[in-house]
């Protein structure tokens, strides 16, 4: 496929992909494309979806490529940190509970519901995400809400 210093460049994508990357820089393009407390109720949200071989990975690299050139920070997280690995992008790649600063137990449901605001662990994960402009999540169906 790729090495993983080689970048991926929008020439390089099929017509199907072109069209979901030319989507996703349109949208970073829109002044409100952000994670910062300003935008916090209005995410961008795009989901890839397609059968092993399909070229999503190939995809995310350009989308990362470009997103980082246009100054957007971007960070990968998977479920587990082997499809993690496996994505041929080269910015800063975590499991999801790695990213989040919290163990699998931490990240049950009724957990999260009694989390006290003010917790270490959530100013910690505010500071990681301080900055981020793109988040990549692979394998999402493999991960609970």
């Amino acid at each position: 496929m790729f090495g993983e210093g080689d970048r991926v460049l929008r020439s390089d994508l099929n017509p199907k992909q072109t069209i979901f990357y030319d989507r996703v820089i349109a949208a970073a393009s829109d002044d409100t494309w952000s994670f910062e407390p300003d935008n916090a109720n209005n995410p961008k949200l795009h989901l890839l979806c397609g059968r092993a071989g399909t070229g999503k990975t190939y995809v995310t690299a350009a989308l990362q490529n470009h997103l980082e050139l246009m100054g957007i920070r971007c960070a990968a997280v998977a479920f587990m940190w082997s499809a993690v690995y496996q994505m041929k992008v080269t910015c800063e790649k975590h499991s999801i509970h790695s990213f989040l600063g919290m163990s699998i137990d931490d990240l049950q449901p009724e957990r999260v519901a009694k989390m006290d605001i003010k917790s270490r662990k959530l100013r910690k994960l505010k500071d990681r995400l301080e900055g981020l402009g793109a988040l990549f999540v692979d394998e999402i169906s493999t991960s609970a809400p």
